[in-house]
């Protein structure tokens, strides 16, 4: 699969869904999910760390599905989102959804960086959207790079979104 097609068919449709509930499919939010599904995956060659706990496409580890799942007040708290995300879902195992369901995956990755209270940066600043990602999803203990993202950036840059 090509990054087009996991655009096309990972992320797009997840989003789309989503934005019925909120501000969840805008062009910042398209660009980073992309961006990070490049650094955490290659878009997809890799859904399972190799040695650690994290899983699918976005490197998902079980800790922050957790906090999803169970802190994020826009899914405890409307029960026809929480509905739509969990219709992403192909397995009562919600560690086995990371892998085997590539849409509920996307939501949850979305949904975590949903949580932060900072707006997104532009789609366009790649600067910003590095720091942004580096703060909520990689962390300052995490071993993605700025040379990584921005090369995973670059990687990306062709993706109609």
């Amino acid at each position: 699969m090509n990054k087009q097609q996991f655009y096309d068919y990972r992320v797009k449709p997840a989003l789309q869904a989503m934005a019925n509930f909120g501000n969840y499919n805008t062009l910042s939010a398209r660009r980073l999910m992309i961006v990070t599904a490049e650094v955490e995956s290659n878009c997809g060659y890799k859904v399972k760390q190799e040695g650690g706990p994290a899983e699918s496409e976005f490197q998902v580890e079980p800790p922050t599905l957790a906090t999803v799942l169970f802190e994020w007040d826009a899914y405890i708290g409307n029960k026809e989102f929480a509905k739509l995300i969990d219709s992403f879902a192909c397995s009562f195992d919600i560690n086995s959804n990371m892998l085997n369901s590539p849409l509920y995956a996307t939501a949850i990755a979305r949904g975590w960086y949903a949580m932060d209270k900072h707006a997104l940066p532009s789609y366009n600043d790649r600067e910003g959207m590095w720091e942004y990602y580096k703060r909520v999803w990689n962390t300052d203990g995490g071993a993605t790079t700025q040379e990584k993202f921005y090369k995973a950036w670059e990687a990306t840059a062709h993706v109609k979104l």
